[in-house]
């Protein structure tokens, strides 16, 4: 069973001495409790409802209704009323909750991680790396590092976008001939606007470190 309920005490007031159990007639056997509704699910108790007061005898073990007895009403409503749900009743919401929150946690987490990988690619960017990148309409694309001298970073944009997935734009043919600039600092601001999907290596971009590591060993 996923979802349930059971009802349960979660107090017992006095012995009523001077009262008849309404089923077995017993005296003095009878007391006033307060029981509450408790919902669970695979046995998990979540949250309790429908609080009331009864009547349980001793004898018979019969559970009656407040309202058997009028004149204690005024007694049954105020002992109602003085007592609280248990805490206990409610864990299943407080797992919930907290793996709510752990998971928004590492969903944050796991945000920022990306965000400061995203920063520390883009002050390392170098000839053959491809940015790909979300445009103010939402619409995606990219564009491929020429050139990279101080803070000044020169590629030639992507022609095309698209709302799927960008690879499927990253040809050669697709970008443009004419180079345009950014600053460092611009890029910076659009990996804080979360534009900047990811930044990826290219052939061109494995060739120039392989030529590089040729040349340090020549040297």
């Amino acid at each position: 069973m996923v979802y349930g309920y059971y009802y349960k005490t979660i107090k017992k007031g006095s012995t009523l001495h001077n009262d008849i159990c309404p089923g077995c007639g017993s005296k003095g056997t009878i007391r006033l409790s307060v029981i509450c509704r408790v919902n669970h699910y695979v046995y998990i108790p979540f949250w309790p409802s429908n609080k009331q007061t009864v009547l349980e005898c001793s004898v018979c073990g019969g559970k009656y209704k407040s309202e058997a007895l009028p004149h204690i009403q005024p007694k049954a409503e105020a002992l109602q009323k003085e007592t609280p749900y248990r805490i206990y009743h409610f864990v299943g919401l407080f797992l919930v909750l907290a793996i709510a929150c752990l998971f928004t946690y590492m969903i944050i987490s796991d945000n920022k991680t990306q965000i400061e990988k995203l920063h520390n690619e883009v002050e390392h960017l170098d000839e053959g790396l491809v940015i790909n990148y979300q445009l103010p309409d939402k619409q995606k694309t990219s564009m491929y590092v020429d050139s990279v001298r101080g803070d000044s970073v020169w590629v030639r944009e992507n022609t095309l976008s698209t709302t799927g997935k960008v690879m499927k734009i990253n040809q050669a043919e697709n970008y443009s001939t004419h180079p345009s600039t950014y600053l460092k600092e611009e890029l910076h601001k659009l990996v804080d606007e979360d534009r900047i999907i990811n930044i990826y290596i290219t052939a061109a971009y494995v060739r120039k470190q392989i030529e590089q590591e040729n040349e340090s060993i020549q040297d």
